[in-house]
């Protein structure tokens, strides 16, 4: 490696520490943070509103006349009831996602600093 992309790589690795260092005080990261939970509060919300619906379209789907449920209504309840599920497996997935933000921040920001500076050496 040259001594050009060594500086380079010595100056990428120092402005990540820093970062690092940043966050560290807590104000930058206490922000993200709160601002992330605000947001996962948010979805959970509206997941728990879309359960709600979930459930009444079941419940007026078992309420139905066997007649209907084998008809055209019952299969539009059934379809929106399979599509308020999926609505909610994505809605679980976005909670787990905030939830994992900044649970590696550390470690994988110590891993890329270490990696860096051994690419410089």
């Amino acid at each position: 490696m040259n001594k050009e992309r060594r500086k380079t790589l010595q100056a990428i690795s120092a402005e990540l520490s820093a970062l690092k260092d940043e966050t560290a005080d807590g104000n930058a990261l206490a922000k993200a943070k709160a601002a992330l939970d605000d947001l996962k509060a948010a979805v959970e919300q509206i997941k728990s509103d879309a359960e709600e619906v979930q459930a009444d379209e079941q419940e007026y789907y078992d309420n139905m006349p066997e007649s209907f449920q084998e008809g055209e209504k019952g299969e539009a309840a059934t379809n929106a009831i399979d599509a308020i599920g999926s609505a909610l497996e994505a809605l679980d997935e976005i909670v787990s996602t905030l939830d994992d933000a900044f649970s590696d921040f550390d470690s994988k920001t110590d891993d890329a600093v270490n990696s860096l500076d051994e690419a410089a050496q």
